[in-house]
């Protein structure tokens, strides 16, 4: 038996789709998968509006929705919620702020929302930019992953969040942005995620320096924290350190650290000087057990050239800190997992 219903474009397919389930309603609990491509409602031959959502409705053990978010009729939905619905995924969508309001209200129990193509609707957006949003948790919004968001993309983002509770419980934030967009979310972290307890920030734009402040102690959850950094933010990344010794339940840190080209390998013993202070830094990490170091050039091309220099590092790590599991790598860029720590 069939699991997965696609109703195609085209004014016959919703109509057929919804004469197949009048016709044969032993297949409706067997359906846990709808895949829709059209619109969101249309007539059949007599007149008779069919609309996505008396489709959904039919199907007690549906799981699984992906769809355009226009193809929603989000105010039947409201009116009568979908309970079984694990997963959502949304299609290049515009989407207004009140959409997260819809989704929570429309599913209540949606464990995983991925939304391709994100655009904001407010403010001045990039519209070629393709923004890939993920969330999940056992039970509400608990997992976010943003890759290339506009500064407008992630202000609407972010003000949604602080107008719903439904991403209060975000314990799991992975983020693949430029330094601008970084730094905005950085700001308005523990205000969007109290309950953060994984966060993973990746830049794309090696100009813009970061200033990696906020305020640590709102996030009393915060167990991993990964970051990247390249040479010339070396203070930076100093002063997040130096921020984290007041995260109190910060057991794991990874960092990801560039080393310019215009350095050179002879020039890396400054480079070594700055981790001996960076050492001295993480020492004072109170419950700070696992450390991950990983070196990379601007073009994240492999520095095999280094790995002396990784031996001399991995010493002066470990003779000035307590940390009992440190790992110093090379990496590239097809090696690199751009997923959540908990993948990594």
């Amino acid at each position: 038996m069939f699991k997965t219903l696609h109703v195609r474009e085209g004014e016959c397919d919703l109509p057929a789709c919804w004469s197949l389930l009048e016709k044969n309603p032993s297949i409706e609990q067997y359906v846990k998968r709808v895949v829709f491509i059209g619109e969101v409602l249309v007539l059949d031959d007599s007149g008779k509006p069919i609309t996505s959502s008396m489709v959904l409705r039919r199907l007690s053990n549906l799981t699984t929705i992906s769809c355009n978010a226009f193809e929603l009729d989000w105010l039947a939905l409201a009116g009568d919620p979908i309970v079984t619905l694990r997963l959502l995924q949304l299609r290049c969508c515009q989407l207004p702020d009140t959409v997260w309001t819809d989704i929570s209200t429309a599913f209540p129990s949606l464990s995983y929302l991925r939304i391709i193509d994100f655009v904001a609707t407010v403010g001045s957006v990039d519209t070629s930019v393709n923004t890939t949003t993920v969330l999940r948790s056992p039970c509400h919004m608990c997992w976010l992953i943003i890759e290339s968001g506009t500064q407008a993309t992630i202000n609407s983002f972010l003000h949604a969040c602080s107008a719903c509770l439904f991403f209060k419980s975000l314990a799991d934030i992975s983020l693949r942005v430029n330094g601008e967009v970084l730094n905005t979310f950085l700001h308005a972290l523990p205000d969007v995620a109290p309950n953060l307890e994984v966060f993973s920030a990746v830049r794309l734009n090696y100009l813009k320096p970061v200033p990696h402040v906020f305020n640590v102690n709102k996030l009393q959850m915060l167990s991993s924290l990964s970051v990247e950094s390249c040479t010339h933010l070396h203070k930076d990344l100093l002063h997040l350190i130096n921020v984290l010794k007041d995260a109190p339940a910060l057991s794991y840190l990874r960092i990801l650290y560039g080393v310019e080209e215009n350095y050179g390998f002879l020039d890396f013993e400054l480079h070594a000087e700055a981790w001996e202070t960076m050492a001295v830094a993480l020492s004072g990490i109170t419950n700070l057990s696992r450390l991950s170091v990983l070196l990379y050039d601007k073009d994240l091309v492999l520095l095999y050239d280094l790995e002396i220099t990784l031996d001399e590092l991995h010493s002066i790590l470990t003779s000035t800190t307590v940390i009992p599991d440190i790992e110093v790598a090379l990496t590239h860029r097809n090696q690199f997992p751009y997923l959540p720590l908990t993948n990594w």
